[in-house]
């Protein structure tokens, strides 16, 4: 286990590097695994990975003058349950281990899994392991940053010291290679072709292959992504293989390279002791293209708004674990969450009508005001969801054209902000009705840094013809994507397209990959612990400032008074009209309430005349101060008889 030592500065000193735990080698992986969350059946060259680098700092045991020989061992999220999947070598004698296992996993915007890293302490005389401490991680709070993240361990409730991780994306996707390879042969081979192959797990597979058949053998050029190449591992061997068609196939000339020699040799030649000739690189060009993470890294967000259809009751279910709406938004959130700085998201509702009033609102904050609708986490939004659920009346028709207006004006008024791309999410009931004005909004938005994802919720009720025909339209006519329709069960696979269509916009519209970010990324979370300050809430979107300021504006020119406006625009409104809707005050939405509970302390003071108490006394001709102001004027003191 290590040595037992006494007193504080003992314990220091022997936490430097000793020649003892020098002789002493670290013992391997037991379970290695090449690549977390693959899925051997996806595309193998649309991979983007990123590589794990593990160290702790300061782990704690019973006994805190203790060195520990510690292993970390990974678990994936597989079904609800966490399953072992990789480990790294075992170190010995340290309390701050610096691992050089180096854990990799496929990344995708659409993976909502989570990993958890246990930390042991190996005993090296029963060959057992002691837990130390555990603590999960979710796959986007990793990628997410280029610095180290790092995270409490717990063991049994109690601190056992500090977990890190860095994480590094190695595959470039969208990185090209031009290549053009020239054979000279001893002798004339008749015709030959060029293949490259790549060893991959157990087995070989062809990654590329010449069409022509000249006998010059100088191959046209050809271009390959890195990916396909060599999974972004430079240093990975590539089989290059000349193959002669003469009724059969034969390999006449075979040899290896990786992508890092390429790149250090101008003319890469290579020659083989078992096959005569040549084979020369004549053409090379790497083309370095930007990927989403590298914008993500740069600083660039994601800006979440969620719409949630109100016009239908069914799937409105109480309870969380039934309700497609709220575990669809909370599952999205959940990954989204740290892709931006700003912990608020806004959340609106659509084909609502509110008791009161005689005209559907398919625009309104489920926060009650619509000049605050940013939602803090995913609880508070459960929150305002169920008490917007007990005050409005579905519509029974829906109409979208109304939302991705404002929608279309808020961006256009936070454009300035480039280095911002929006997701609005509709969690549709109900089909929608109105097609035509729906397109007009919709086409306002192509230029504009947006997806918009249609998700159906009651697809085994609801086929949701219109919306889909609308986004086939848009998108077969459109300069770029920016629409998708999905069912609910699909909603993960769409962050995928999200990622997509914020990286050809950004390269579309050349933006840099160096920005000035506004601070480091922290880690958010879906507990009301965030701490986030009342006056941050209120100031964030400016947009809906504005908003306030002109519906204060407006409401003067109604004719009500200062009073009112000033009562209802603290308050606060679910949603407002166009100025055309509103002719009197009667039309104005129900303004959100506020329960205002006075707690009022005891009064030591009674008048002596009713016997009432009272918070003070007031003062009578003669100076005495023991009665009511109701009983001064007829009560005759009776200290000084006046």
């Amino acid at each position: 286990m290590g040595s037992v030592m006494c007193g504080k500065k003992i314990q220091v000193e022997a936490e430097l590097p000793t020649p003892s735990s020098k002789l002493i080698a670290p013992i391997p992986p037991e379970n290695p695994e090449p690549i977390l969350f693959f899925d051997k059946k996806s595309d193998h060259e649309m991979l983007t990975l990123v590589e794990i680098s593990i160290k702790c700092s300061g782990l704690i045991t019973e006994n805190r003058f203790q060195l520990l020989n510690p292993v970390v061992h990974i678990l994936v999220e597989e079904n609800g349950e966490f399953v072992k999947r990789a480990d790294t070598e075992t170190l010995f004698k340290t309390l701050n281990p610096v691992f050089n296992t180096k854990v990799k996993f496929a990344y995708s915007l659409g993976l909502a899994s989570k990993v958890k890293f246990e930390v042991y302490d190996y005993q090296v005389k029963s060959k057992t392991k002691d837990r130390v401490g555990s603590c999960i991680f979710s796959l986007h709070e990793i990628s997410v940053k280029t610095s180290l993240v790092s995270k409490e361990l717990y063991h049994n409730g109690k601190k056992a010291g500090y977990f890190g991780l860095v994480a590094k994306e190695l595959n470039m996707l969208y990185d090209t290679i031009t290549m053009q390879w020239d054979f000279i042969p001893n002798t004339p081979q008749g015709y030959c072709i060029l293949r490259l192959v790549r060893d991959e797990f157990d087995s070989s597979f062809i990654i590329f292959q010449t069409e022509t058949r000249e006998t010059s053998y100088k191959w046209e050029e050809f271009t390959i992504s890195v990916n396909r190449l060599c999974k972004g591992d430079e240093n990975k061997n590539i089989t290059v293989e000349v193959v002669r068609l003469e009724g059969f196939e034969e390999v006449i000339f075979s040899n290896r390279f990786s992508l890092q020699a390429l790149k250090s040799s101008n003319l890469y030649i290579c020659e083989s002791s078992d096959y005569p000739g040549k084979l020369g690189l004549s053409k090379f060009n790497y083309i370095q293209k930007p990927t989403f993470l590298q914008y993500i890294h740069s600083g660039y967000e994601i800006s979440t708004i969620y719409a949630i259809d109100f016009s239908c009751s069914q799937g409105h279910d109480s309870k969380l674990e039934n309700n497609q709406y709220m575990k669809t938004l909370t599952e999205i959130q959940n990954a989204l969450q740290y892709y931006t700085l700003d912990p608020l998201f806004l959340v609106f509702g659509i084909g609502g009508l509110f008791s009161n009033m005689n005209k559907v609102s398919n625009f309104f904050a489920i926060t009650g005001n619509i000049f605050q609708p940013g939602v803090l986490n995913v609880n508070m939004a459960l929150d305002y969801y169920r008490s917007t659920s007990l005050n409005v009346i579905p519509a029974n028709v829906l109409r979208h054209s109304e939302l991705i207006r404002n929608i279309y004006k808020q961006i256009k008024f936070e454009i300035k902000e480039a280095h911002r791309y929006y997701m609005l999410t509709i969690l549709c009931g109900e089909d929608t009705i109105d097609l035509s004005e729906l397109k007009t909004a919709l086409e306002c938005l192509i230029e504009y840094p947006i997806t918009i994802i249609f998700l159906g919720i009651l697809t085994e009720r609801c086929s949701y013809e219109n919306i889909q025909q609308l986004v086939l339209e848009i998108s077969s006519s459109a300069r770029r994507e920016f629409i998708i329709y999905a069912p609910y069960n699909d909603y993960m696979k769409t962050l995928n397209d999200l990622s997509k269509h914020l990286l050809n916009y950004c390269l579309t519209h050349n933006y840099p990959l160096k920005i000035k970010t506004p601070g480091p990324r922290t880690v958010r979370s879906n507990t009301v612990s965030n701490k986030i300050l009342v006056e941050r809430i209120k100031i964030r979107n400016s947009y809906y400032l504005k908003c306030k300021q002109d519906f204060t504006e407006h409401l003067f020119k109604i004719g009500l008074s200062k009073e009112k406006i000033e009562e209802i625009t603290q308050k606060g409104v679910p949603y407002f009209f166009e100025d055309s809707d509103i002719s009197s005050p009667l039309d104005l939405p129900p303004f959100r309430s506020k329960t205002m509970v006075v707690r009022s302390k005891l009064s030591n003071f009674v008048c002596v005349n009713c016997k009432k108490i009272v918070a003070k006394f007031a003062k009578s001709p003669c100076g005495c101060e023991n009665v009511c102001n109701a009983c001064v004027a007829v009560y005759k003191c009776q200290q000084c008889v006046s």
